[in-house]
């Protein structure tokens, strides 16, 4: 994207790409409790998996209608003082996504397990949460330009994390009447909030390493949240099985959090100190610390 899109429109089209994630969220929960409600026995979870799958298939068709690159100024591979860079770009990545990766795929869990909330139910909280995180990432744009990378980033992975927090200690209260509503609406307030900070930090990370290692930091982005996502799922198990309940690991996850904001926040005052003192025309990996 930022090969085909003008300068001038990459946080939009950032922003877009995100935003069709909660599409696609919103769609695939909405299915799930309408299908199961219309039959279900005919669309049972087996059946419901199958079909997304094919469904998936049709990327294919669209894969073909991409053009070619547009806007393609730079030439040549990674440079081995460029892998610093990349290091220090995909750091806070690394954090979130582990933090991620013991919770967002579990949160179905902590639901049932918690609060009795079934599958079917869950897709319909997931669907009206990736609304409000689609219509949420189209404020993007405007936030950052407004407040900059640091107000923006900072102040929306912020207020995720605390909205963790709260989620996770309703555990304790599960047998309140309030308890649900207010894991609900944290969990539908947490989603939204961390969405949005996720195409600044990308643009974040791209601007930082320069656009001759762009292509080696998407790659090794999509390598660090598959792996990352692996590990945690092997390190919640093992919580599990320790007799560790959800809330704790929640709070792992919130320290993990934490830390990555305070990551990015180095990376934003390192990216724009960089910026400051860049001469015009000058690449942006070239004159990096």
């Amino acid at each position: 994207m930022l090969r085909n899109c003008p300068e001038e429109r990459h946080s939009e089209a950032l922003a877009l790409s995100f935003a069709s994630w909660s599409v696609a969220m919103i769609a695939a929960g909405a299915l799930n409790f309408g299908l199961t409600r219309i039959d279900p026995a005919f669309f049972t979870e087996q059946r419901l998996l199958q079909g997304f799958a094919a469904v998936g298939f049709l990327s294919f068709f669209f894969l073909t209608r991409v053009r070619q690159d547009t806007y393609v100024p730079v030439e040549g591979g990674v440079r081995r003082g460029d892998l610093g860079l990349i290091a220090t770009a995909l750091g806070p990545t690394v954090l979130i996504a582990v933090g991620a990766g013991l919770t967002i795929q579990f949160m179905n869990l902590f639901f049932f397990n918690v609060f009795g909330v079934d599958y079917d139910v869950f897709s319909l909280m997931g669907a009206v949460t990736s609304a409000l995180a689609s219509i949420a990432v189209l404020f993007v744009p405007r936030l950052k330009a407004r407040f900059g990378y640091r107000g923006s980033i900072t102040a929306t992975q912020s207020g995720a994390v605390l909205a963790l927090i709260g989620l996770a200690t309703t555990a304790y209260f599960a047998g309140a009447a309030w308890a649900l509503g207010l894991a609900v609406g944290l969990y539908m307030l947490r989603q939204p909030l961390m969405n949005m900070a996720n195409p600044m930090t990308s643009e974040l990370a791209m601007y930082y390493v320069g656009e001759r290692n762009r292509e080696m930091t998407s790659a090794m982005t999509g390598a660090v949240w598959s792996g990352s996502w692996f590990f945690s799922a092997i390190i919640f198990s093992r919580l599990r099985e320790a007799d560790v309940g959800y809330a704790p690991i929640f709070y792992i996850t919130a320290v993990l959090y934490s830390l990555g904001v305070m990551g990015f926040y180095r990376l934003i005052n390192r990216y724009e100190r960089r910026e400051s003192r860049r001469m015009p025309g000058q690449d942006e990996a070239s004159s990096a610390p």
